[in-house]
């Protein structure tokens, strides 16, 4: 599987053994329980208006307990599950909005002929991730604006996926349920994907088109007006607006020689509701170098663009691994907005006060 799916950090270390079938040949079954920690403290010199430090839970990678099963069912089959839940380390809770296992949960079948599992997955928008600076090592702040393309990997309910892959090459197509007879405004997604490596160099494409989708433009844009309608109200931020649709695009493109790695990746995303329509486009660069020490130096630059306002960021960062479990993290991030009332934003902050933000993170991670 991608890492886009889950991280390959596990040890089966619950089960390994024959399942007795009636009738049938034994077949091999195997559970592995996996996990991720991770916890910083962070800086941002313009939270809303003023200075914040907090302790925060995967400003690198969101922490999870997960279970991957497969069974040997003969003839290349194979039943597989993903049981995953989010953590926050810094309170104890669920992550994911608070559900129970809210980052991945699916059941399926995989042969020579392809993927097939049902419940809530990464559309393949995720798998673009790759191709971005996060996954370099710059930081979860370094996302794209809000996460609005889905690159840093977000979740269809009710979804059923297909996925047929080589060694070189893979292409996918899935679709999440409506589920609710005769609702007009039931959300409903599909997405689309297509990539091929080969020599050092990979490439993918990916699409995810929704129906129905909230969407919060100042809290992850900054933006005075989306649909030509004010985000603010009396200094407070407008209600969540649910567009018609809400479709994304895009392509990455990466190489790698040595302990060098370098990466590009194109998103746009575009929204309808009725007549009016918005289109955020995101451009970024990244590049990465492994260190024989266990060092690892990374560094992104990206521009994003939506009718008159832009905004641009920069991110450097260094990791170092004390085993190949083990790391300690520390990365700075800025972005620059402008056009008229535009705001800058880092993922997962809250709009500063004008059109710069700046933060500094430090942390802690491991995989078991």
């Amino acid at each position: 599987m991608s890492r886009s799916l889950f991280v390959h950090c596990g040890l089966p270390v619950v089960l390994l053994g024959a399942v007795a079938l009636p009738g049938a040949a034994r077949a091999e079954s195997s559970v592995t329980v996996y996990g991720l920690a991770d916890v910083s403290v962070k800086y941002v010199d313009n939270f809303g208006g003023g200075r914040r430090i907090s302790q925060d839970s995967g400003d690198q990678q969101g922490p999870r307990l997960g279970f991957q099963g497969s069974e040997d069912l003969s003839g290349g089959l194979r039943t597989i599950f993903v049981i995953e839940t989010g953590l926050n380390l810094d309170t104890g809770g669920f992550a994911q909005g608070g559900a129970p296992f809210g980052r991945q949960v699916y059941l399926g079948f995989t042969s020579p002929l392809g993927t097939f599992t049902a419940g809530r997955q990464y559309d393949f928008m995720a798998d673009l991730g790759a191709f971005h600076g996060v996954w370099q090592g710059t930081g979860t702040l370094d996302w794209n604006l809000g996460d609005n393309d889905r690159v840093s990997g977000q979740r269809l309910d009710n979804s059923l996926k297909y996925v047929f892959s080589t060694d070189a090459m893979a292409i996918g197509a899935m679709y999440s349920l409506r589920e609710t007879s005769g609702a007009a405004h039931t959300p409903s997604a599909s997405s689309f994907l297509g990539k091929y490596s080969s020599n050092g160099w990979s490439m993918a494409a990916a699409a995810t088109l929704m129906q129905n989708a909230p969407v919060a433009p100042f809290a992850t844009l900054g933006v005075p007006e989306f649909f030509g309608v004010p985000t603010m109200s009396a200094n407070v931020a407008a209600a969540p607006v649910v567009a018609d649709h809400v479709d994304n695009y895009g392509a990455g493109v990466g190489y790698t020689v040595g302990a060098w790695s370098l990466m590009g990746l194109i998103t746009e995303t575009r929204y309808a509701q009725g007549p009016a329509k918005e289109v955020l486009q995101n451009r970024s660069l990244a590049a990465r170098y492994a260190t024989s020490s266990g060092l690892v130096y990374a560094a992104s630059v990206a521009d994003s663009s939506m009718g008159s306002a832009s905004w641009k960021r920069a991110a450097l960062a260094a990791d170092y691994f004390l085993s190949k479990r083990t790391d300690l993290y520390l990365y700075v991030v800025k972005e620059l907005a402008s056009g008229p009332g535009t705001r800058a934003v880092l993922f997962t902050t809250a709009p500063s006060s004008g059109s710069e933000q700046h933060a500094v993170v430090a942390g802690i991670r491991h995989k078991f």
